[in-house]
């Protein structure tokens, strides 16, 4: 599970539990396809214990029964109280209100996922809950196919879920070439400070996910260098390495393409804005390649981290590859 959802699903579990004021969040993926042969891999937050009153195996349990719920064949939302048997000689069964939302839809039109929140206590998850559950299930969905996208390419299968929305690495073909993405899986280059297109798809759903309590906003600039034939790999490093010299340490910046990167920066309420940023780093850029005729485009778009805005990592980064090609 953990190689398919990575470290970013914790914080979107965390949400989910918060935001529903539940006992449990949780996440559960069909593998091979078909969830009602029984092969279903869930994570939960908080990590299970011993103590806890919804241990591991009580939600796997869960879940399986609510795979053979008609309405997820349907892709509803479900609304429940669920009564599921305990495992352990002489225990009580546990009684449970849930609330789950499908993820994506499999080949044959069954979801490929569920996202949901479960509780002991005797209560009643209603329209608000599903509602932020399925924002919630948007960006996890796009978190989903990113990273097994690229971790698909990176290997040479196709490993997304079926359904799954374009890939980032699909719509960054507008740029000069495919991403290597062998080698931006690797983390950081130490040459050229470049990290990973993964570390920097996590960070940027880490700065959404803040929500409401997140002050100042987002940046997301994209650049692209043109006009330049045969231009060799030394040049490329000497333009990743300008733009991050006009970085925060903590900034990330991913190459995408032969010749395309993309920034993501936090902005403080009152300092620099996007447009200022993305004037910036291409006129950094302009003068670290040095060549006659050289073109550098730019692109960014912003978004308030105070606003609540329903977004994620893989459609914010989507859009300023649009917007590239658009300028």
């Amino acid at each position: 599970m953990s190689e398919i959802l990575g470290g970013g699903t914790t914080n979107l579990l965390r949400m989910a539990r918060t935001g529903c004021q539940s006992a449990v969040s949780f996440v559960a993926l069909a593998l091979g396809g078909d969830a009602t042969e029984g092969d279903v891999a869930t994570a939960l937050y908080p990590a299970p214990s011993e103590e806890a009153p919804l241990r591991e195996e009580v939600i796997d349990d869960l879940v399986h029964q609510l795979w053979l719920d008609p309405g997820v064949a349907r892709h509803k939302a479900l609304l429940r109280t669920v009564r599921v048997a305990s495992r352990q000689l002489g225990e009580p069964s546990v009684q449970l209100a849930v609330a789950t939302v499908p993820l994506g839809s499999a080949d044959e039109g069954r979801p490929w996922g569920l996202l949901g929140v479960a509780d002991p206590d005797v209560k009643a998850f209603g329209l608000p809950d599903v509602e932020l559950l399925s924002r919630i299930a948007k960006r996890l969905t796009s978190y989903v196919a990113a990273r097994q996208r690229v971790r698909g390419a990176a290997s040479g299968t196709a490993t997304s879920p079926p359904g799954a929305p374009a890939s980032l690495e699909e719509r960054a073909r507008g740029l000069a070439s495919t991403p290597d993405l062998a080698r931006l899986l690797g983390g950081e280059d130490p040459g050229t400070g470049l990290v990973a297109l993964g570390a920097l798809l996590g960070k940027t759903g880490r700065f959404l996910g803040a929500g409401e309590g997140a002050g100042g906003s987002l940046a997301v600039v994209a650049l692209e260098v043109s006009g330049v034939s045969g231009m060799p790999k030394a040049t490329m490093a000497r333009v990743a390495r300008a733009i991050r010299a006009d970085l925060r340490f903590d900034d990330l910046v991913s190459g995408v393409g032969a010749r395309g990167f993309i920034a993501v920066v936090p902005l403080a309420p009152g300092g620099t804005g996007a447009q200022a940023l993305a004037d910036r780093l291409a006129a950094s850029a302009r003068a670290a390649v040095g060549a006659a005729g050289a073109v550098v485009r730019s692109a960014h778009v912003a978004v308030d981290l105070g606003s609540h805005v329903d977004a994620d990592a893989h459609e914010l980064l989507r859009a300023v590859l649009d917007e590239l090609g658009t300028a």
